[in-house]
C-alpha cells in the first residue's frame, strides 16, 4: 500500500482563447486551446486519520481551499471515512492566469484516488472536477486540448510541436472575476481563430497567426503594463506572445532554447518575474509524474 505520493501539479497556458458571448447562467461561453507546461507546484499527499491541508499558500487565497474541497468531494463520492495530509508547495504564481489552483485541485483528485485505492477512472473523476472549477477537468489529462462552454467540455488534441516558453509577469496579479467583469460585447468573437488553431495542430502545425486571447484587452485595461510585457517578448524574438488566461502572466513562444534563455535573462534584468519552461505531454489521469516517497507493500 502506498503511504505517500509526491505529485507535480503542472501549470497551463492558453494558446488561444475566445469569448463567444454570455450564457444564460451568467457565465461566459468560451473556446480555448489549452497546453500544459513544465512550470509546477508540488503536492505531497500522505495517509492520515483525517483530512488536513497545509503548505506555503496564504490562508486568504483559494489554492489551499480548492485542495481541501477536492479531498472532501472525493471522500464523499467514494463513501469512505479515509484521511490524508496534503502539503502544497507553490511555484506557480497566484493570480497569473496559469491555472495553478485548478491544477492543484485536479492533482489532489488524482493523488487521493490512487492513495485511497478508490479505482475511479478519469471519466468518473471529470464531473467532480467540473464541480470544483472551470479548468480543473483539463488538468486530469493535461497535454493539448480544446475546451468549450465554461471550460468544462474537453476534447484532446494532437500534441503541439515543441516550443520553449518564456513566462513573464508584472508585480501585480489580476483577479479573474475583475477581468471577466471588464468583458463587453465588442470583445466577443466567433471562435474561428481558435478552431483554425486546433485544426492546425491536427496537422502538426502551430499557427502563430491564430494565437489570440479575447481577455487580453480587458486585462490590459486593468493593468496596462501587460501590453508592455507582450511587446517586449515579441521584440526579443518570440514567435507569438499573449496574456495567458485572464492574466497577469504573459508568455512568449520560441522555437529554440538559446533565444528563449536570452529573452528570459533580459526580462529578469528588467525586473519582471520570469520562468522558462516547455510543453508537457498528456498524462491522462495516469499520474506518471507521481513519485512514491513512502513504503509500498
Amino acid at each position: 500500500m502506498t503511504e505517500t505520493l509526491t505529485l507535480k501539479s503542472f501549470a497551463k497556458i492558453n494558446l488561444g482563447l475566445e469569448v463567444l458571448g454570455k450564457r444564460p447562467d451568467g457565465y461566459h461561453e468560451l473556446i480555448s486551446v489549452m497546453q500544459s507546461i513544465s512550470l509546477h507546484d508540488v503536492l505531497t499527499i500522505s495517509k492520515s486519520t483525517c483530512i488536513s491541508v497545509d503548505g506555503d499558500v496564504p490562508r486568504d487565497l483559494p489554492e489551499g481551499d480548492l485542495v481541501r474541497q477536492a479531498a472532501d468531494l472525493l471522500g464523499e463520492t467514494v463513501g469512505r471515512a479515509q484521511g490524508a495530509h496534503l502539503n502544497l508547495r507553490k511555484s506557480i504564481p497566484i493570480g497569473a492566469g496559469l491555472g495553478g489552483g485548478s491544477s492543484n485541485a485536479a492533482c489532489a483528485l488524482l493523488g487521493l484516488n490512487q492513495l485511497w485505492e478508490a479505482g475511479m477512472t478519469v471519466d468518473e473523476l471529470t464531473p467532480l472536477a467540473a464541480e470544483l472549477g472551470s479548468d480543473v477537468a483539463f488538468f486530469l489529462r493535461g497535454g493539448t486540448a480544446l475546451a468549450r462552454g465554461r471550460g468544462h467540455e474537453m476534447s484532446t488534441l494532437p500534441e503541439s510541436p515543441r516550443h520553449e516558453v518564456v513566462i513573464a509577469m508584472p508585480e501585480q496579479s489580476l483577479s479573474t472575476a475583475r477581468v471577466y467583469g471588464n468583458v463587453r460585447s465588442h470583445h466577443f468573437t466567433d471562435g474561428t481563430a481558435t478552431l483554425a488553431l486546433a485544426e492546425g495542430l491536427s496537422d502538426g502545425r502551430l499557427l502563430y497567426s491564430r494565437i489570440r486571447n479575447s481577455l487580453q484587452a480587458p486585462a490590459v485595461k486593468l493593468l496596462p503594463e501587460i501590453e508592455t510585457l507582450i511587446a517586449e517578448l515579441r521584440r526579443l524574438g518570440a514567435k507569438a506572445s499573449i496574456v495567458s488566461g485572464s492574466g497577469s502572466a504573459c508568455f512568449g513562444l520560441f522555437t529554440e532554447c538559446e533565444p528563449a534563455q536570452q529573452a528570459a535573462a533580459d526580462m529578469a534584468t528588467a525586473g519582471y518575474w520570469v520562468r522558462t519552461c516547455a510543453f508537457v505531454r498528456a498524462w491522462n489521469g495516469r499520474s506518471p509524474f507521481a513519485e512514491t516517497d513512502g513504503a509500498v507493500s
